[in-house]
């Protein structure tokens, strides 16, 4: 009972505990924030080759905004909720054969065939006007077609035969300036070459117009 007592006549000191975390811990956890936040940053983001001659243009529909192009060979570094649209701009062609009329009402079909690049510059513009990239089938087969068929009616059949190299520069010159001209193509083709392949005439008359040229 003596010791009991005694016991209970000594005051415990409260020992200190010490809550401070090490050096060591302190710089795993860090590391391992370092590391999660590393890789949700490149879990949120995606890296695209962009090859030669071609350009990518980055769309976000955020906000609504299309970057300028950026040019290959490099790489992009783009969040996933971006569009990539590559263009290739180095060399494109179209070619087409067009049904049009003489002017003695002789049904022909000429052959085309249309090469051209595009102005790196310009192809932001080109993208806001034609989103699909679609220009080939649109404007500039309809101002080939428009072209020719309005030159077309100027010769008679055998005109275009005797003065071909004529209606060749004839369309060459209109087409080319028509494209360089047309609002929705912003300018962007550049380098344009044409070359008329081919005049095609129905068979019932190729012989009849031999027999003229003969005579």
């Amino acid at each position: 009972s003596h010791k009991r007592n005694s016991l209970r006549g000594e005051k415990m000191e409260p020992r200190e505990i010490n809550l401070k975390p090490s050096r060591k811990i302190t710089g795993l956890v860090f590391a391992l924030i370092l590391i999660l936040l590393v890789s949700m940053i490149f879990g949120f983001t995606m890296v695209i080759s962009v090859g030669v001659g071609h350009a990518v243009l980055l769309v976000d529909p955020l906000t609504k905004s299309t970057s300028d192009p950026i040019v290959g060979p490099t790489y992009v570094v783009k969040a996933p909720w971006v569009t990539a649209v590559d263009v290739y701009y180095a060399t494109d062609s179209f070619e087409d054969t067009i049904a049009c009329f003489s002017s003695d009402q002789l049904e022909m079909q000429i052959g085309v065939l249309l090469r051209w690049s595009l102005d790196p510059d310009k192809i932001t513009e080109l993208y806001n006007n034609y989103p699909n990239l679609n220009y080939k089938g649109t404007a500039i087969e309809s101002i080939l077609e428009e072209t020719i068929r309005l030159i077309t009616k100027k010769y008679t059949a055998l005109e275009t035969i005797e003065f071909r190299d004529v209606v060749r520069n004839d369309v060459e010159t209109i087409v080319i300036e028509e494209l360089q001209t047309e609002p929705s193509l912003t300018g962007a083709l550049t380098r344009l070459e044409f070359d008329l392949k081919n005049i095609g005439y129905p068979g019932k008359y190729t012989s009849a117009i031999e027999d003229k040229l003969v005579a």
